[in-house]
């Protein structure tokens, strides 16, 4: 039975792909390590004052991506409900997936791949320990859209054919590793930020049992990205939710 390491942010996002995630358990054991995110977020913080070098602009922003990531959990909880994580999955939690725990689960483990969704930036010390290949599971069409809130980006640019979910082979430099699956969002302008992040969740646990098949199958051909293509994203400010609090209401 091949086996399979799934490093995941702790939240909705984690226990909806969890619980509604559809795969052959004759053929694939799957543990799931939980990073709760704390040291992550700490490391944001940081980098993000280092950056401005206004403490009090950068708590407005902090507290305005506190108020934004609230609302869109309200929003979620009601298009799908209250989410748990299923009862008797295989799992263990951590701080950071670069912490020495979250080694030692992978020695123990020894899996046939690992598969990353929301976690903190591995760093190089965690990628050579890890071995083996590493994929990601990304919130945009790549190349576009790179970096964090990538679906806040494309949705406020009005690039929505962007939003999407991107399965890629984890490599040096952010969301740029070459792509194994792609799969559009496929709403309308007309849905909200909401509906299409419920869309997204909806489509990694549809194309994450159809890769693993086709990964240990020999069947997955990997495209590299076009750089002349590519587009990072930014953690939004206190303008940028200010125009997004307008967008809505203009809908």
């Amino acid at each position: 039975m091949k086996k399979i390491m799934f490093v995941i942010r702790d939240g909705f996002d984690a226990k909806f792909i969890c619980t509604k995630l559809n795969y052959d358990k004759k053929k694939y054991q799957v543990f799931y390590v939980i990073e709760s995110g704390t040291a992550a977020r700490r490391k944001k913080a940081r980098r993000m004052i280092q950056k401005r070098k206004n403490i009090c602009a950068v708590f407005l922003d902090l507290c305005c991506l506190y108020l934004y990531d609230k609302i869109m959990l309200g929003k979620m909880k009601k298009l799908c409900g209250k989410q748990e994580y299923p009862a008797g999955m295989s799992h263990e939690k951590i701080l950071d997936v670069n912490e020495k725990k979250c080694l030692d689960i992978c020695r123990r483990i020894s899996p046939d791949i690992v598969m990353i969704y929301g976690s903190g930036i591995l760093n190089s010390r965690t990628i050579r320990s890890f071995g083996g290949e590493i994929y990601n599971i990304h919130s945009s069409m790549l190349p576009y859209y790179r970096n964090v809130h990538s679906d806040f980006w494309a949705y406020m640019n009005d690039d929505y054919d962007k939003i999407g979910i991107t399965i890629f082979k984890l490599a040096r430099g952010i969301d740029t590793g070459s792509i194994a699956m792609q799969m559009p969002c496929g709403l309308s302008k007309e849905a909200g930020l909401a509906e299409h992040k419920v869309r997204n969740l909806n489509h990694i646990t549809e194309l994450v049992p159809r890769f693993w098949d086709d990964y240990f199958e020999n069947r997955v051909s990997l495209a590299v990205q076009d750089e002349r293509e590519g587009s990072a994203a930014t953690t939004p400010g206190i303008s940028d939710f200010i125009r997004f609090i307008r967008k809505r209401r203009m809908k």
